[in-house]
């Protein structure tokens, strides 16, 4: 019997790409103030980029992108001459993960996770750094797991080994909700998980137990199982 659902975030209730490009904007309008000259030496790409080099250098940055961003902020600020580095990248950091924060949930899934929470315990299982239990939705979960808050993000089954142990439930009453086929499809089948691949692309392969175009679809599919 199914008693709970695990759902990643980040393009799977809302666009990543939209959140995470306004996100930009402010901070950049924000430094375009407090540091003009990281403005002038970086766009947003240069700075995602440099990022990823961090990442190159020390792998064990990528699950925590919350630390990385400030890292990466305070490494150019140190460089760029900028008085009380540390602090102003607290400062921007802090400024991008409040934009970070408001998330625009696709239609019709603010709904569904009100039907399937009055069947269903609701936990977030995120690579990403939004708080699901400050959003909108917030009321509707349980619990919410989050890469920077472990030592790894997905597909390592830490996260939700641990949602399992804090929210008493086993693999065999879950049902993970996903849109990244390795990170949430192939990681929850491998520790027993149902899952569901919310995705408008053909599947890879067999291991979803459902193929949806969006959340709001759920609650008839589970309805139907």
């Amino acid at each position: 019997m199914i008693t709970t659902l695990t759902f990643d975030l980040d393009d799977t209730l809302w666009s990543t790409h939209e959140v995470i490009g306004r996100a930009e904007q402010i901070l950049f309008d924000y430094l375009r103030t407090h540091c003009p000259a990281f403005v002038e030496q970086h766009s947003v790409q240069s700075f995602a980029k440099m990022r990823q080099g961090l990442i190159a250098m020390d792998p064990a940055r990528a699950h925590n992108l919350r630390r990385l961003r400030r890292d990466a902020l305070a490494i150019e600020f140190q460089r760029l001459g900028q008085p009380n580095a540390d602090a102003l990248a607290d400062q921007a950091s802090q400024i991008f993960q409040t934009a970070r924060q408001q998330v625009n949930f696709w239609p019709g899934v603010l709904e569904a996770l009100a039907e399937l929470a009055t069947h269903y315990q609701l936990i977030a299982i995120t690579n990403g750094t939004t708080d699901i239990l400050a959003s909108q939705a917030g009321e509707y979960f349980s619990g919410a797991f989050r890469a920077d808050q472990f030592t790894r993000g997905k597909p390592d089954p830490e996260m939700f080994q641990a949602a399992m142990a804090a929210h008493d439930f086993t693999p065999a009453q879950a049902v993970h909700v996903g849109d990244h086929w390795d990170q949430d499809i192939l990681a929850a089948k491998a520790l027993g998980l149902a899952t569901a691949w919310i995705s408008t692309q053909p599947a890879p392969g067999p291991e979803a137990d459902w193929h949806l175009s969006s959340v709001r679809e759920l609650p008839d599919a589970l309805a139907h199982h």
